[in-house]
């Protein structure tokens, strides 16, 4: 289950990426199995897991023993790689718990024989109902209970971590979640999102993840868990505990105590967890010479050590479901701070049991901190309130009467209909492809733009930036084009949508865009041949509307008969992000180091805002497309995108002796920061300006936690193709596709003879002429 939007599309291409079979059984079950009564119910937890586990396996693995006292016998299937060496933590939590371990072998998403070693434990344990706890699970529980009657439970935990493969777990469960008996969800996002994916609601049930309190009774003071950490009992000890990876936040909570010692203050840092991150995070600490003040643990098998040495227990990520060591923290009388994501909310209510702030910022954690860490009455308030909150709601042994209130509400264990496992992973697959009854009739409408996309959209052509109605509105009221929606229903879903732009002048005629001043934009639809009936509808309205022509901003091609002219000179520039700034720099030519590191000792400054900084912007912006020799966007349009986007846009200036030199603006939306406009006034080329500000650029989006920076397109080989390319950006085709119906496209280009000459001219006119004149010509323009 993914916590993505759900209007997140699956391209095709990653479709058949499933699991498969026929492969020798090769799986270990535990002696304390073969010892269980066999009379009594058998619950059977599946999870793919890697390393050492995370907060799902905490839950999985403190189950047995509580359904044990409820009458129910249980085991744990694992699926794992067999030479994963970190699997042994949860043998020996395992263990511990006395919860009975089958391991499974599983060498990934295209390891197709999983199914045929997951039937032969089936056969073997014969469970009365798999319960499930991921994507893959879900689908071999659906798969297998084809074949061995038994009733289907899953919980959905969050997928935290977002990559090119989450699209297709999404769509995998998408399938399967609304065919489980019962669906438990950990938050209330993550219930929404089944209630949207269509899980029946007599399914669909919502119990919090929680915690044993005997667990975590304090056996130590804070001065001797401090002094068996090696920190100094007398130092107030900030901790975070987790997987280090990006979505977790780790490098800002580093920043931010980096920032607070400099300050002054004497504040340390524990991060007990391992990950991918480590290495760049080690880099960050020396980076910030702060490696006397922050300390990376490693992996800590006992949690319970850190949490008794700790003041306060910070959460700084961007992304979660509702975490295990936020409860952890808080019932091991640690007073919390956490940034404000998913299902934190209905954990801690600010100010009351701790504190909540927005995710993504090192000022908004610095600030708290340095408030908090002097607040004992605050902080013992917090530390009370808190511990009454997991005794009340989030108790382990209350989850589980919940949990057994399902399995019982299950009863008939009746035998389902035998289907061949394998005919039935194709026909899912068959189903994942053509998302939503292909067969179904498609009606298209085509409305006049009401401010919202209508969703949810089920749809597997790759979205495009340009669908975000953000855009749509910030384009219609920034330039005062008129916007239309045409939008594709099958059986009462949105499977497909247009969004155009009429652009009209006194100048140049009418015509009708997808998207103007964006880089794309075009249809968003199921497939191509939903696409073909938006466009159809596209063009007539072009010939209602009598139109020069129809502009389709694609980035993949559509064949359609009326489309007859196309555009590839032009190509997007992408960057693909590190998780730190460290990375970012060791990755760059030596060349552009040198620039950066120039530029930086240049007295210049950088500054992030709203339309605080809007007139210094639009002044460097307006004057460099002065020097261009290209019309220059109103103010208004920036005002329009800032408002729409919210905090999800911003500006930069980049100052020198207190004069605006350099500016950008930023848009973050789903994992990618695109820079729609940016200049440098050419007078302080001398002083890498426009380096500096790129360097920033980038370092922002790194710390809004995303995964690529999206230069903006450029004509291929161009004096800015270069620019962005030497900063490793990669190209990515632009295809814009045409309905003409008059004159030729080209005309507009601004390497016609006509405009050159209008290009020069305009070059030596005032600004003062051009930043009165330019907006409404500009409109004009598609």
């Amino acid at each position: 289950m993914t916590t993505t939007n759900p209007d997140s599309g699956l391209t095709q291409a990653n479709a058949p990426l499933l699991v498969s079979v026929n492969q020798p059984l090769s799986g270990r079950i535990s002696e304390q199995y073969e010892s269980c009564p066999k009379s009594q119910t058998l619950v059977l937890h599946a999870r793919v897991v890697s390393g050492n586990g995370g907060g799902p396996d905490k839950t999985i693995l403190n189950s047995p023993r509580h359904l044990k006292r409820l009458g129910f016998r249980s085991a744990c299937l694992y699926l794992r790689d067999p030479n994963d060496s970190g699997f042994e933590v949860l043998r020996q939590r395992a263990s511990e718990s006395k919860a009975e371990l089958v391991e499974v072998d599983d060498f990934g998403i295209l390891d197709w024989k999983i199914v045929s070693r997951a039937r032969e434990q089936v056969r073997r344990l014969k469970p009365d109902i798999w319960h499930g706890h991921d994507y893959k699970s879900n689908l071999l529980g659906l798969l297998l209970s084809r074949e061995h009657p038994m009733k289907l439970v899953t919980t959905v935990h969050g997928w935290v971590q977002k990559t090119w493969k989450t699209p297709l777990y999404y769509a995998i469960d998408r399938r399967c979640l609304p065919r489980y008996d019962q669906v438990i969800c950990v938050s209330q996002d993550l219930f929404s999102d089944c209630q949207r994916l269509g899980v029946a609601p007599e399914k669909l049930s919502l119990i919090n993840n929680a915690i044993a309190l005997e667990d975590y009774a304090p056996s130590l003071t804070t001065d001797v868990a401090k002094r068996k950490l090696g920190i100094a009992t007398d130092r107030r000890l900030l901790v975070g505990v987790g997987r280090l990876s990006a979505e977790k936040g780790f490098d800002l909570l580093i920043k931010a105590v980096a920032n607070l010692n400099r300050a002054g203050r004497d504040v340390p840092l524990a991060i007990a967890g391992d990950g991918d991150a480590r290495e760049s995070l080690q880099e960050l600490i020396s980076q910030l010479d702060c490696g006397d003040k922050v300390k990376l643990l490693g992996f800590v098998k006992d949690t319970q050590l850190v949490y008794q040495a700790a003041d306060m227990f910070v959460l700084s990520s961007y992304r979660e479901g509702l975490p295990n060591v936020v409860l952890e923290a808080m019932a091991s009388g640690v007073p919390v701070l956490s940034t404000n994501i998913a299902g934190m909310p209905t954990l801690v209510e600010d100010g009351v049991n701790g504190k909540l702030i927005e995710p993504g910022s090192v000022e908004a954690l610095q600030n708290s901190i340095d408030e908090l860490l002097d607040d004992e009455p605050q902080k013992k308030r917090f530390v009370e309130a808190a511990y009454q909150t997991i005794q009340d709601r989030f108790d382990f042994g209350k989850r589980m009467d919940k949990v057994l209130e399902i399995y019982q509400r299950l009863g008939d264990w009746s035998k389902l209909e035998t289907i061949d496992p394998v005919s039935t992973i194709d026909s899912l697959i068959g189903e994942i492809e053509s998302a939503n009854e292909p067969n179904q009739a498609i009606q298209v409408h085509v409305e006049p733009w009401s401010g919202e996309l209508p969703g949810p959209n089920e749809t597997a052509w790759p979205r495009l930036p340009g669908h975000q109605a953000a855009w749509v509105n910030a384009i219609s009221k920034g330039l005062g084009h008129k916007a239309f929606l045409i939008h594709a229903r099958s059986a009462g879903r949105i499977v497909g949508v247009l969004p155009l732009s009429l652009v009209a002048g006194p100048i140049f005629g009418k015509f009708l865009v997808s998207l103007p001043y964006i880089n794309t934009g075009g249809v968003w639809a199921r497939d191509e041949g939903v696409a073909r009936k938006l466009i159809d509808a596209a063009c007539e309205l072009a010939d209602e509307l009598d139109v020069k022509h129809l502009e389709l901003r694609h980035e993949l091609s559509i064949a359609h008969e009326k489309l007859n002219f196309e555009r590839t000179d032009k190509v997007h520039l992408r960057l693909t992000l590190p998780e730190s700034t460290d990375l970012l720099m060791s990755s760059l030519k030596s060349k552009v180091r040198s620039q950066v590191k120039k530029s930086q000792n240049a007295g210049l400054t950088v500054h992030f805002g709203g339309v605080e900084l809007l007139s210094d912007f639009y002044c460097v912006f307006a004057k460099n497309m002065r020097d261009l020799g290209t019309p220059v966007f109103s103010k208004k349009l920036f005002a329009e995108v800032l408002n729409a986007f919210g905090t999800n846009a911003e500006l930069c200036v980049i100052r020198s002796n207190g004069h605006a030199v350099a500016g950008g603006l930023l848009v973050h939306a789903e994992g990618i920061t695109e820079v729609p406009s940016a200049s440098c006034l050419r007078s302080f080329n001398h002083l890498n300006a426009n380096m500096f500000m790129y360097w920033h650029l980038l370092a922002r989006a790194i710390e809004r936690g995303s995964n690529t920076f999206d230069f903006g397109r450029s004509s291929n080989g161009s004096g800015t193709f270069k620019f962005k390319t030497q900063w490793g950006a990669q190209a990515y085709p632009a295809h814009w596709q045409y309905y003409v119906r008059k004159g030729n496209p080209t005309a507009m280009r601004v390497d016609s003879k006509h405009n050159q000459r209008m290009t020069k001219i305009w070059k030596r006119l005032p600004t003062c002429v051009t930043n009165f004149v330019g907006p409404t010509i500009v409109r004009g323009i598609p």
